[in-house]
């Protein structure tokens, strides 16, 4: 047996460890609200996401922690050490899970870029040649597959593999297998993402309960409509309207041109209902709203690409939840039927 070979066996014994760890670790995990994207190949990692009522969770995500629901915490509470390590290994597969599913979309929708780059070797942009835009575009994908590379794998070999070597000769052949193993399948999967372009998901956002206002009974919290960026800088979302109270929040929301605020709104409840509330040291609430997001054009920011999305409800209810996993509601608010209060 030559070394090469005992090499090539001991990396597949590896792999077929890990990958029976995964397996072992899922089969003993809770995956009721859990959305899974399993590879089309057992190179890649499954995309653990968390689901609501079967679709998509995004914006806030439940943390499994035991009093993760809004309520004031302690020390104990807020350690990150958890209970057991099931719930260690779905805290860290969602994680992950989330970072690779906004890697593996932009991916989809980077794909006018993609076409300009370089598979025998590594890009470098130098001051200058910005205006060289087959070269930048090579650069800013090697970056982007490079960053994917760095967590999609089961086995980190792949990538130490594909931007590893001693020299430069080595580097730029180890690239170049690299490209010709993998660029096509991780472009293949991305393609079963966003099929039609758009996507229907629950987005989750916190509102703090304080200052009751005993004259009205109730309380004035923010509601948010912008969608955080998530655990990469390369989606944007904004609100496009297609309902006219969609475009009253968004009047609202957008007093000056690219700026936009959460709104200060009413939410009714009943002094004994906010006591007890209270009583439980649930401080603040978890609103959740349907929303369709759709795919709105890729565009270059300095040396990066930006994929932009737009959205719009679903349906105009949100939900109010006391706790983090979204099981124990508490009212609903109707988005057509706001009661704003005027900022300045």
């Amino acid at each position: 047996m030559t070394n090469d070979t005992f090499k090539r066996g001991c990396h597949m014994a590896l792999i077929l460890f890990v990958c029976s760890l995964k397996t072992i670790s899922q089969e003993n995990m809770d995956q009721s609200d859990l959305l899974v994207h399993e590879p089309p190949l057992s190179k890649f990692k499954p995309i653990v996401l968390q689901k609501h009522d079967g679709l998509r969770r995004m914006g806030i995500i439940n943390n499994y922690r035991p009093t993760g629901n809004g309520a004031k915490r302690t020390q104990k509470s807020t350690s990150l050490q958890r209970t057991n390590e099931n719930t260690r290994e779905k805290v860290r597969q969602v994680n992950s899970g989330y970072v690779n599913y906004s890697k593996i979309v932009c991916l989809k929708y980077m794909s006018s870029i993609y076409i300009d780059i370089d598979k025998e070797q590594p890009t470098a942009l130098v001051s200058g040649q910005e205006k060289n835009e087959k070269q930048k575009n090579s650069y800013i994908a090697q970056q982007h597959l490079r960053n994917l590379a760095q967590t999609i794998f089961v086995d980190t070999e792949y990538f130490q593999q594909g931007y590893g070597g001693s020299n430069e000769f080595e580097r730029r052949r180890n690239y170049a297998t690299f490209v010709k193993k993998h660029l096509h399948d991780l472009q293949q999967w991305s393609r079963t993402f966003f099929e039609d372009d758009t996507e229907t998901v629950y987005l989750v956002s916190r509102l703090a309960l304080s200052n009751y206002d005993f004259d009205n009974q109730g309380y004035w919290v923010n509601l948010s409509f912008s969608i955080p960026q998530g655990k990469t800088a390369q989606m944007k979302t904004t609100l496009l309207p297609r309902t006219s109270y969609e475009t009253h929040i968004l009047n609202l929301m957008s007093p000056k041109p690219n700026q936009q605020r959460p709104l200060k709104v009413f939410l009714p409840m009943e002094p004994t209902k906010a006591e007890a509330l209270l009583d439980g040291n649930i401080t603040a609430l978890f609103a959740v709203k349907k929303i369709v997001l759709a795919f709105d054009g890729t565009k270059l920011m300095g040396n990066r690409a930006i994929v932009y999305f737009n959205y719009y409800h679903k349906s105009p209810t949100v939900t109010l939840y006391q706790d983090m996993a979204l099981t124990k509601q508490v009212t609903a608010l109707s988005l057509e039927r706001l009661k704003i209060k005027k900022q300045n």
